[in-house]
């Protein structure tokens, strides 16, 4: 599995080229859950990046209500990275926040309502 690559949650150790430096994702899940938004941010970055962003790591965020959005891209596309199981039930308050907006929700499991659209981390990274 892709995710598996990315991903080896025993102790993952990753080197980028040319580097010496090692990025150790732990066992505790607020890491593996920084880990997961890293990924998401680095892929959005990339994306902007291939198609010619001027400013391809300007990335927002939303909050309000008690809830948040971790990603708002400059295509008004709204994503939130959950490392766990998610489920619509969890986003109950998004169609009232946003009323005709999708949220991407990237999480361990497939789901899709007219608001909400969860992808597993693999999915994600292979979509376009």
């Amino acid at each position: 599995m892709l995710l598996d690559y990315f991903l080896m949650w025993k102790q993952a150790t990753f080197r980028p080229h040319g580097r010496a430096t090692v990025i150790r994702v732990g066992r505790r899940s607020e890491e593996q859950s920084k880990f997961w938004e890293w990924m998401v941010a680095r892929e959005l970055w990339r994306r902007r990046a291939l198609s010619g962003e001027e400013f391809p790591d300007s990335l927002s965020y939303w909050t309000g209500g008690g809830h948040e959005v971790d990603f708002v891209t400059t295509e008004k596309k709204l994503i939130e990275v959950k490392r766990g199981a998610a489920s619509p039930l969890d986003f109950l308050w998004f169609p009232k926040s946003f009323p005709k907006r999708q949220l991407t929700v990237i999480n361990e499991k497939f789901f899709e309502t007219p608001a909400l659209l969860g992808l597993t981390m693999e999915k994600f990274l292979l979509s376009s």
